[in-house]
C-alpha cells in the first residue's frame, strides 16, 4: 500500500508495472471517514503507521483471507515463513519482542520501556473474532493517539500493542530469532552462514531482518542514529556486512534512487508553503477540542485552518 497522496500517473503507472507487485493499493482506496484529518495532523512516520490497522482490516474484509501479515517496507526476507504460515493456523495474533535475552541487552530494556516491548514491523493477523476485535480497538486508538510523544508515553502505533496479551484471546509471542533481526538485538543473535544459508545463534535460520534507520548514504552503518556505536557496540563481522549489502544491493536494484527523491505528498499547503511540526501538533489539538476547520491543507478561504495557523504563530 502506498500511504501518500501520489499527483504524477506516470509515478503510478511505474509502481504499478513491477511484476513482482500483484496489487497496489492507495490512501484513497481505504474507507476510512475524515481520512484528511489523518493526513494532516500526523508527520510521515505517524500517518504510515496509523493505516495498518485500517489496511489490515480492508483486506480480510475484501478478500475474506484466512490471515494477514504485515511487514514493515524496510525488511528483507531470507527465508520462507513456513513456520509462521503453520503458526497462523492456531494463533488469531502473532507478534515479535524487540528483545528476547535480558542478560545481554540491560541498557536497552531501557528505551524499550518508551517504544514498546514488541515491534509491529511485523504482526500477524488472523480472520477470526480475536483478530477483528484487535483490528477494530487498534483503529479507533490510532485515529487519536499515532503520534510520537515519549512525555505522553505514546510511540507510533507500536507501544499500543503491549496491551494485546492482556485484552485478546489468541496472541501468540514468537520468540524465533530469525524472526526480526534487527540493530537493536543483534547483540544477542550471532549470525552464521552454511550452505549458502544464514543461521541464527546455530539453531535458526535467518528469516527476515529488519533494516530499521539504515540510510544508504551511508552504507557502512549498521543504522544511523546518534552515538549508536557507544549505545549498542556491535560487533559488525563479515555475515552482516554481507546481509547489509544484500539489502543495499536490493534497494538499488529496484529504484531506491528514484522513489526516494519523490516528495511526501501530504507535505506542504496547497499553496506550496511547508507544514511544519507545529501546525500539525496544532491542527491535532484543536481536533481534540471538537475544532474542525474543513480540509487544512486548503489556503484560500478566510477562515481556513492555514489562516488561523498564521495569527497564532505571530
Amino acid at each position: 500500500m502506498i500511504a501518500d497522496k501520489v499527483y504524477d500517473n506516470s509515478i503510478k503507472d511505474k509502481i504499478e508495472s513491477v511484476e513482482s507487485i500483484k496489487k497496489v493499493f492507495y490512501v484513497e482506496d481505504l474507507p476510512i471517514e475524515n481520512i484528511v484529518e489523518l493526513e494532516f495532523k500526523y508527520d510521515i512516520v505517524e500517518f504510515n503507521t496509523a493505516l495498518k490497522p485500517f489496511f489490515l482490516e480492508y483486506l480480510l474484509n475484501r478478500f475474506d483471507y484466512d490471515s494477514v501479515v504485515y511487514i514493515d517496507p524496510d525488511i528483507l526476507l531470507f527465508n520462507n515463513l513456513k513456520k509462521l504460515f503453520e503458526l497462523q493456523k492456531s494463533n488469531s495474533i502473532i507478534l515479535t519482542p524487540h528483545l528476547l535475552d535480558n542478560t545481554k541487552n540491560d541498557k536497552q530494556i531501557i528505551d524499550f520501556l518508551s517504544y514498546g516491548i514488541f515491534n509491529l514491523g511485523f504482526i500477524s493477523v488472523k480472520n477470526d473474532i480475536n483478530g477483528k476485535r484487535l483490528l477494530s480497538w487498534w483503529k479507533s486508538i490510532l485515529k487519536d493517539y499515532c503520534y510520537l510523544d515519549l512525555n505522553r508515553s505514546l510511540a507510533w502505533d507500536q507501544k499500543w500493542m503491549d496491551f494485546a496479551p492482556a485484552l485478546f484471546d489468541s496472541v501468540y509471542i514468537l520468540k524465533d530469532p530469525g524472526y526480526n533481526f534487527a540493530y537493536w538485538n543483534m547483540n544477542e543473535r550471532v549470525i552464521t552462514k552454511r550452505r549458502n544459508a544464514f543461521y541464527v545463534n546455530s539453531k535458526y535460520k535467518l528469516t527476515f531482518v529488519h533494516f530499521s534507520h539504515y540510510r544508504p548514504q551511508y552504507k557502512d552503518k549498521i543504522a544511523y542514529i546518534d552515538d549508536f556505536e557507544l549505545r549498542y557496540k556491535i560487533r559488525v563481522t563479515p555475515e552482516i556486512t554481507e546481509i547489509f549489502q544484500t539489502y543495499y544491493d536490493t534497494l538499488m536494484k529496484n529504484g531506491y534512487e528514484y522513489y526516494s527523491k519523490l516528495p511526501y505528498g501530504f507535505s506542504c499547503f496547497d499553496n506550496g508553503e511547508p507544514i511544519q511540526a507545529a501546525h500539525r501538533r496544532l491542527y491535532g489539538n484543536l481536533l481534540r477540542l471538537n475544532r474542525h476547520i474543513g480540509n487544512p491543507f486548503e489556503t484560500s478561504s478566510e477562515d481556513c485552518f492555514y489562516n488561523y495557523s498564521q495569527k497564532v504563530f505571530l
